[in-house]
């Protein structure tokens, strides 16, 4: 599992810059993925939304944006500071991730929604072909397996398939953050966390630390 960090520039990235953002992180990653929000950058776009002219535009679309990501809340204040302790701490990001997965499953399972609502954008449903091929061959066996056999909902078995994959996935998270802050790249490279940002005109390309 990814988790992507969005920087105030990076969400404002579709007016300043023209960039289809998260139809341009479906294309350079290749696995499942949840976008992430520090709470400053939720207030420092806000704040500049009150403002005028373009970067107000940018941030109030910003601020749309943010529907499809996971708000998380950091010790630091400042923006950058709060960026840089979120990509460096798992901890959070694995309790995050799990969170999600898990609240995606059981919104899409009662509603059929989009999952990019809450930004989880690829490979969710499978996670409810998992769960329900789980029932599938334990009825299969039921006749051997009568005295084990637990009867439990398809949500519950869904849910709890979803959790044992994030669970068996913490260990291998992978971080990056989405910024054109040179500043916060260098300190995120010190940290040995990767950085998407600008190639060309309007695509994102993967910088390595």
């Amino acid at each position: 599992m990814i988790a992507v960090i969005l920087d105030t520039n990076a969400l404002m990235l579709p007016v300043e810059r023209d960039v289809r953002l998260f139809e341009e992180l479906d294309r350079i990653l290749t696995e499942s993925y949840i976008s992430l929000v520090p709470r400053p950058v939720v207030a420092e776009l806000h704040h500049l939304s009150d403002g005028a002219g373009v970067e107000a535009t940018a941030a109030n679309v910003g601020s749309d944006l943010l529907d499809r990501c996971s708000i998380i809340d950091t010790e630091a204040d400042f923006a950058d500071d709060a960026i840089v302790e979120l990509a460096t701490t798992e901890t959070v990001l694995g309790q995050t991730e799990i969170c999600a997965d898990t609240t995606t499953v059981d919104s899409t399972h009662n509603h059929q929604s989009d999952e990019k609502d809450i930004g989880t954008h690829t490979n969710v449903h499978n996670n409810i072909h998992a769960g329900r091929q789980i029932n599938v061959e334990a009825d299969a066996h039921s006749d051997d397996r009568n005295a084990d056999l637990i009867e439990i909902s398809d949500r519950e078995s869904t849910a709890e398939a979803t959790t044992e994959i994030a669970e068996d996935e913490y260990s291998t998270i992978k971080q990056y953050v989405v910024t054109e802050d040179r500043p916060l790249r260098n300190r995120l490279y010190e940290h040995d966390v990767r950085v998407i940002g600008i190639r060309g005109r309007n695509t994102l390309e993967i910088t390595e630390p």
